[in-house]
């Protein structure tokens, strides 16, 4: 079901097993999404800037528990970045 839903894929079923397992999905407008992202990740980017490296700490390792390594990632080139200084 993931990848069909990330690659846009068809899922064929029984009208059955759909009524009993399954669930509605709101759509989100890809584009409203994608600016919502980008809001974000600028955001995201002075806020880094101006935490202490034990607030990244604490941040790196809430969202690697969270499994969000994306965020995880960015945090962890900022305090790299902030110990070659």
């Amino acid at each position: 079901v993931a990848l069909a839903i990330r690659y846009s894929c068809p899922i064929f079923t029984h009208e059955d097993i759909l009524k009993r397992a399954g669930i509605i999905i709101k759509r989100i407008d890809e584009t409203t999404e994608q600016i919502n992202t980008e809001k974000d990740s600028s955001t995201q980017k002075e806020n880094i800037s101006s935490y202490s490296i034990d607030k990244l700490n604490k941040l790196l390792k809430d969202a690697i528990q969270k499994e969000n390594y994306e965020i995880a990632s960015k945090l962890r080139d900022e305090i790299n970045k902030r110990k070659k200084k």
